[in-house]
């Protein structure tokens, strides 16, 4: 259930190399096992998600193509045009780090940050931390007995019952046990700032190219 690797070397000194699209993969299976789910059940969560979203980005998941809009054209010059790619805002993180712009706090959530609830470890939902508009969480999937993930879509008679099974959602929301809120945009924000300080301290091309 991993991503595609970029690039492997064999031997000893093998690895495997993985794009920031990877990186957002690993990020959300680390934060949805950290809060209690068990492994493989957070990779299918994570894998269901990206299709629920159809989009997974470290710009879009990660909030960075929002905070790009709220940036003055000419703080982004010298990082090159502003495009929807991983390069980009992989340069835009280093600029929000080492230039300390205005939007941009380590280990803080955002009013807009994706949010994942999971209620009695079964009805899993879709949300943000403040919402624009008022309304409440969006079901995604329901994790069976089994371990298995049925997206809402795959539910008997979706199309005729859609109303209804958000209600039976909602309801079991409202009176579960036990709830797990888990902030994928901050897991992807958190493990961009590991590589960051990582890079930084190791020193690598990336950066040495931007001083």
């Amino acid at each position: 259930m991993t991503p595609n690797a970029e690039e492997k070397t064999e031997g000893k000194q093998g690895a495997n190399l993985y794009d920031l699209n990877a990186v957002t993969d690993f990020a959300m299976v680390s934060a949805f096992h950290a809060s209690g789910l068990g492994l493989t059940h957070a990779a299918k969560l994570a894998l269901e998600l990206k299709w629920h979203l159809h989009e997974v980005s470290v710009g879009y998941i990660g909030r960075f193509k929002q905070m790009s809009l709220q940036l003055e054209r000419p703080s982004l010059d010298h990082i090159g045009e502003l495009k929807d790619d991983e390069d980009f805002y992989f340069r835009l993180h280093h600029e929000y780090r080492v230039q300390n712009v205005s939007g941009y706090d380590v280990g803080v959530a955002r009013d807009d940050d994706i949010v994942i609830a999971v209620a009695d470890q079964k009805y899993v939902f879709l949300h943000q931390i403040k919402p624009k508009l008022k309304h409440a969480p969006s079901p995604v999937c329901e994790i069976s007995s089994d371990g298995e993930l049925r997206p809402i879509y795959e539910m008997n008679d979706w199309e005729a019952r859609q109303t209804e099974i958000e209600e039976i959602f909602t309801e079991r929301l409202h009176n579960a046990l036990g709830v797990v809120r888990i902030n994928v945009s901050l897991a992807v924000r958190i493990c961009l700032d590991r590589i960051h300080d990582l890079r930084m301290e190791k020193g690598g091309k990336a950066f040495m190219a931007w001083e």
